[in-house]
């Protein structure tokens, strides 16, 4: 949520797990210019391990600054320790989000 409320390309690439290149940097501007920018606090994360111990779903509960819901579920992996969110296209081992976030 800080890399888009900040409207940070770096951090939102991070988050991701995804290597720090062109494609990645131009889609992370694409995301920040559509969801980025809306003071976005998150009031619920459920998270199960639905597709195994390194891989599952994230279901998120957010408002606004201006106080509109916004749900989302996400996949989220598990590489070498380290929990990322799956928000980038074609990517491996990523599908595409769902919902507004």
């Amino acid at each position: 949520m800080r890399a888009l409320n900040e409207r940070d390309a770096a951090a939102l690439i991070e988050a991701g797990g995804v290597p720090s290149d062109r494609r990645a940097r131009r889609e992370a501007q694409e995301i920040i210019e559509e969801r980025g920018g809306k003071g976005l606090r998150v009031q619920e994360v459920r998270v199960e391990h639905d597709f195994g111990p390194d891989v599952g779903s994230a279901k998120l509960h957010a408002r606004t600054r201006e106080g509109g819901d916004v749900r989302e579920t996400l996949t989220v992996t598990r590489e070498s320790g380290e929990w990322h969110v799956s928000i980038f296209r074609n990517r491996p081992g990523d599908k595409p989000s769902s919902g507004t976030l």
